[in-house]
């Protein structure tokens, strides 16, 4: 069953209603078409700022009423066959960079958007675009004739040229401040807080943060987030560890912060499995205990940990409101043009593991 905003079923009244010659030259008073739409007058102003430029009515003078485009944009036909609606899942992430939620979030968006004739293809951003000029990723992005695209991992600039352009256009990840575009994230940086407040509790006063350097909004927010705390609170120790997803990066890294730090960590918190593996494995052959020696929590969890010993404390993100939410706001642009500009941060739930434990007054490392 196909659901759709507010807001959508609004502007879809209004098109079939203007088309059908409801209203002749004008619209009624915003008040009264409130009343007869049963909508909210915000709602009623979004949808007819929608209709306006989607070549319905001609643009709105203050004190006047507004008054209907002649001629129209031509009725869709609804009855004959059309091409499913190209949905691009644009990304700069190899499959295999991608975790769990996203992965499951693919699966289940291809398995439910041909109920809205709808097929989505997850396109890789080329290198060549990255630091193009606008022009060129302009060009690029209308050869692909996408009615929807759905914004993953991508460089700052690639992302707000998308969020200020005509598409219709979803983020994935963390939203930016001067982004007006839906958008939907796991708050990871909330994750983190909450993390070293459980270390804090339990007595550690040197914390270590292993992250991704994966252009990542959300790692970036997380690792300037864990900066700061430790700056606001100088009688605890916290350092970050940025890898560039390189195994041999990561155990070089945990090498130089155990051998040589004045103050080696009790407590690391790691960003995602991969990381997480490659530091419990670091720990272990470098004769470090969890969490008798050292505790760890991952922030990001996903089915590979199950095979981490000891288990460990992470945290998980609901997955199915994740593609819920982006295949609402998907139906909603495809048969609308628009949607609610909603910035949706999904707060991860604490699965308590057995990698947590209360400080030692130091940490042995062979």
């Amino acid at each position: 069953m196909k659901h759709t905003s507010i807001l959508a079923q609004t502007t879809q009244v209004l098109r079939h209603s203007i088309h059908q010659g409801k209203w002749k030259l004008t619209l009624p008073s915003e008040r009264k078409l409130a009343l007869e739409l049963e909508v909210g007058r915000t709602t009623l102003r979004r949808a007819l700022e929608v209709v306006t430029e989607q070549g319905y009515l001609a643009p709105c003078e203050p004190g006047k009423a507004r008054k209907i485009a002649d001629p129209l944009p031509a009725a869709p036909d609804l009855h004959s066959p059309t091409q499913p609606a190209l949905v691009v899942w644009l990304t700069t992430l190899t499959e295999e960079q991608m975790p769990h939620l996203i992965l499951r979030a693919i699966a289940n968006l291809r398995i439910t958007l041909p109920n809205i004739n709808a097929q989505l293809e997850v396109i890789t951003l080329p290198t060549s675009l990255i630091h193009s000029p606008p022009e060129k990723l302009s060009a690029w992005a209308e050869s692909l004739n996408a009615k929807v695209w759905l914004l993953q991992s991508l460089p700052q600039d690639v992302r707000s040229w998308f969020a200020h352009s005509p598409h219709h256009t979803i983020g994935l990840g963390a939203s930016n401040q001067n982004e007006s575009i839906p958008s939907i994230s796991v708050d990871i940086a909330a994750s983190g807080y909450h993390a070293i407040q459980q270390f804090i509790r339990k007595k550690h006063q040197s914390i270590l943060l292993v992250v991704n350097d994966d252009q990542l909004g959300d790692n970036k927010r997380l690792a300037d987030q864990f900066r700061q705390f430790f700056h606001e609170n100088p009688s605890l120790s916290g350092e970050c560890i940025v890898t560039q997803s390189s195994p041999t990066t990561l155990q070089q890294s945990l090498h130089n912060h155990f051998h040589t730090s004045q103050n080696p960590a009790t407590a690391i918190i790691v960003d995602i499995p991969q990381n997480a593996f490659g530091t419990v494995t670091w720990l272990q052959q470098n004769g470090l205990r969890i969490p008798y020696d050292t505790s760890i929590v991952l922030l990001r969890s996903e089915p590979s940990i199950t095979f981490i010993t000891p288990k460990l404390a992470h945290y998980k993100a609901r997955e199915d409101l994740f593609p819920k939410q982006a295949f609402q706001w998907i139906s909603d642009l495809l048969s609308s043009g628009t949607c609610p500009q909603s910035q949706i941060q999904l707060i991860p739930d604490f699965i308590p593991g057995l990698s947590i434990s209360n400080a030692r007054s130091t940490t042995p490392c062979k």
